[in-house]
């Protein structure tokens, strides 16, 4: 087996893209879906463990996968999903306040 180049090497261990395979066309075929633990989840969603597992009970984040008794993880491409929703809910929230920062327009007190 040959070595994983520097650049497609996780800091959690493993690989990024240990299989990439290009396409007749030039393409470079994605890797195929995969699970990701707590502490990489953190890195991706930016939301400490006790906020994630709230949001997931209340239904507004990816439920984890079930690895063993005592771990589960989470699909990376639901996670990147959360990620997207997150963006575009931001994205039309913006666009309902002209795009602007919102100031308050609060008297100032005497």
């Amino acid at each position: 087996m040959l070595p994983i180049p520097p650049d497609q090497v996780s800091p959690f261990g493993g690989s990024v893209s240990a299989e990439l395979s290009k396409h007749s066309n030039g393409a470079v075929a994605c890797p195929p879906d995969r699970i990701v633990r707590e502490a990489e989840r953190r890195v991706i969603t930016g939301v400490p463990t006790s906020g994630w597992y709230v949001m997931q009970a209340k239904g507004t984040a990816p439920k984890p996968v079930r690895l063993g008794p005592r771990s589960v993880g989470w699909l990376l491409s639901e996670l990147e999903g959360w990620i997207a929703a997150q963006r575009a809910k931001r994205d039309d929230a913006a666009a309902d306040y002209g795009g602007g920062i919102i100031v308050s327009q609060r008297q100032p007190t005497r």
